[in-house]
């Protein structure tokens, strides 16, 4: 009988010791998950109280380093951000506002929210209600992504204003020289030729017009992305042309 209950309390001990494992390993898995995360994290339980964070959280909100622990309140972290966000003395009613607007956006549980911080910084929040009560916020940095977005518009509108100039210029090259051609064509079509030659000439005016109307097309463009297009009125035969 002695026996029996040795070997059954160390089939438990060892059930025990596989389960802490599997238990440590899983936390040391989630641990390096959420350091390797480029947006701030914070879990918080049904009473509201933290569970779990990470560095990059403690980043973006640096003044909650000293106050950071298990079990600590997440109101605790609204009164010290609050001061953070407005360290001015005689806001006392703003910070009060801010604080119960930040509680409730928090306890929601269902939204995200952007936030603007003393040093210029924009960070965008979303949290959501966990299965058992919870709250699970995400915080992102959206200031540098922003910053990102404007050089890389300033370079898109540098490269097509380039483009645009450069399609001008060589439309006007090519422009140049078309009109020579044509014009020398309509001064050989009025001299005396063969009737082949004739309609030799009569194709060489024919492809010299279609290419200049072609060139005009692509000055157009150059005025239209350079806001300064026209339009010309002119006559014509809508019959022809349907």
């Amino acid at each position: 009988m002695i026996l029996f209950a040795s070997v059954l309390s160390h089939i438990q001990m060892s059930r025990l010791a596989i389960a802490r494992r599997n238990t440590e390993n899983a936390k040391l898995t989630l641990d390096r998950a959420l350091a390797s995360m480029n947006d701030g994290f914070l879990l918080c339980d049904a009473r509201d109280r933290v569970i779990a964070w990470n560095e990059r959280y403690l980043e973006l909100f640096p003044w909650l380093r000293p106050s950071i622990g298990v079990g600590v309140a997440f109101s605790t972290f609204v009164d010290i951000a609050a001061r953070a966000v407005m360290p001015d003395s005689g806001r006392e009613s703003e910070r009060e506002a801010w604080r119960g607007i930040r509680l409730a956006q928090h306890r929601s549980g269902a939204g995200f929210h952007e936030q603007q911080l003393i040093d210029g910084r924009v960070i965008h929040a979303t949290e959501r209600r966990t299965p058992d009560g919870g709250v699970v916020s995400v915080f992102r940095d959206i200031t540098a992504a922003e910053r990102e977005l404007a050089r890389a518009t300033v370079a898109a509108q540098a490269a097509n204003l380039a483009k645009s100039q450069f399609l001008a210029s060589m439309s006007h090259e090519i422009r140049t020289p078309m009109t020579g051609i044509i014009g020398m064509a309509e001064l050989l079509a009025d001299s005396s030729l063969e009737p082949d030659q004739k309609e030799q000439v009569e194709a060489i005016q024919t492809s010299g017009d279609s290419l200049l109307s072609i060139i005009n097309d692509i000055l157009d463009f150059s005025k239209i992305e350079a806001g300064k297009f026209t339009l010309d009125e002119t006559v014509f035969d809508l019959r022809e042309l349907l």
